[in-house]
């Protein structure tokens, strides 16, 4: 059996499988296939590689994001070479002319949701850049209107894949300046974030204000609007003081302060601003308190809180902080652990090296100790650099130089 009589018959039972289902769940069989293929030496279909690019193109992750490509889809991943070349996978130049007309036939072809939406959003995205030529306006639509229905049939395979796409949809809505269909999609994020919303998981809350209340393209009437401030100070109270038993949760009260706080500093209502970052310091001084919470992670946030404070022009409430901040810091030596690594220098050695470095007269020798000892700005810069490529995790973190009783005396980076 060829390849493209294979192909058909995995489309024919995806087209008859009903959601829920995964991109990921999609692209498997075709994987498996093109293996299978490969193995028999049957070639590979245009079709199929059309299918292996639908499904491994990547999404942007945020509203500012954009592949490096400038479209919203871009490569699963980037490798390089052993000269730095970068190549991309898949890459551009796989997506044809021919894959957005088999992807337009696909989208008129399958009746799975998932499927159909993914062929439309790769036509809306790619047909200006490969083709040169706007796409209709029907694969817009499509996007938007197969998001919705997911969403309504609770068919997303988890609530982060629910917001990206609520995301996308919005996105495209505003894109083709469809009223409507905006306001269908407002509403639904609105249901959708009620449906899920859980005050201990931040990531579950917060995006109605984000895409909603903070976007001036959306209609948003004031009784909704009213509602998701109303719905994020309720949640504020209840993070800040919640049942007994139940742990503060930093991110949680800082996900719910700081939309209420920017919030408030935009309609000017400074009152309100003060009284949430009052709420959040006096929730972060609990927790400094907590013996489950050593002295470096509480100096950590504290110092956070502090400069939030600040920024706020709440000066006097920041040296509440900082006071705290003194004792917390005090406490950090006690919690330090010693680790010592033994390097071991014949006397042959370092009498070699004194005898170098102190030869000569003495203005000579203050002269090379100088050189020796003194750290140049240039060496220094680079061995930032090449730690910073060997753990980019690590160079994001500051790093506070401590005394020996643990107290802050200055900070380094993140790089």
């Amino acid at each position: 059996m060829d390849g493209e009589t294979q192909l058909r018959a995995l489309l024919t039972k995806l087209d008859a499988t009903d959601p829920p289902v995964s991109v990921t769940d999609i692209v498997a069989p075709f994987r498996v296939l093109q293996k299978d293929l490969e193995e028999q030496g049957i070639p590979i279909p245009e079709s199929l590689r059309y299918e292996l690019i639908a499904y491994t193109l990547i999404g942007r992750i945020g509203q500012e994001d954009e592949s490096r490509w400038g479209t919203y889809y871009g490569p699963m991943a980037v490798f390089s070479d052993n000269e730095g070349k970068e190549y991309d996978a898949p890459d551009l130049e796989s997506i044809t002319e021919g894959a957005l007309e088999y992807w337009q036939n696909r989208h008129r072809a399958t009746s799975n949701i998932v499927a159909r939406m993914r062929y439309a959003d790769l036509i809306w995205d790619f047909s200006k850049t490969v083709a040169g030529s706007n796409p209709d306006v029907e694969y817009a639509q499509s996007v938007i209107d197969s998001t919705i229905d997911l969403l309504k049939k609770g068919w997303y395979e988890s609530v982060r894949h629910a917001w990206l796409a609520i995301e996308r949809a919005l996105s495209v809505a505003l894109s083709i300046n469809d009223k409507a269909r905006v306001a269908k999609v407002r509403d639904e994020l609105i249901r959708y974030e009620n449906s899920v919303c859980n005050d201990e998981s931040p990531g579950s809350w917060g995006r109605s204000f984000d895409l909603l209340v903070l976007n001036k393209s959306v209609d948003l009437p004031d009784v909704q609007e009213d509602r998701i401030i109303l719905d994020l100070e309720g949640r504020l109270a209840r993070v800040v003081s919640p049942d007994e038993g139940t742990p503060i949760s930093p991110l949680a009260v800082d996900h719910a302060t700081f939309r209420l706080a920017n919030y408030y500093s935009r309609k000017d209502r400074w009152d309100d601003v003060k009284r949430v970052m009052r709420l959040y310091r006096d929730a972060h001084l609990e927790l400094a308190n907590s013996p489950a919470v050593s002295a470096s992670i509480s100096a950590a946030w504290l110092q956070r809180v502090a400069d939030a404070l600040r920024a706020k022009g709440m000066r006097d409430d920041a040296k509440v902080v900082l006071s705290r901040l003194e004792h917390v810091q005090g406490r950090i030596g006690e919690e330090l652990t010693s680790h010592s690594h033994e390097v071991s220098i014949s006397k042959e050695e370092l009498d070699h090296w004194l005898d170098d470095i102190t030869a000569g007269r003495i203005d000579e020798v203050f002269s090379r100790v100088a050189h020796y000892f003194v750290p140049r700005r240039e060496q220094i810069e680079e061995q930032i650099k090449d730690l910073a490529e060997k753990a980019p995790l690590q160079a994001l973190i500051q790093n506070v130089i401590t005394d020996e009783n643990g107290r802050a005396l200055g900070t380094v980076g993140s790089v």
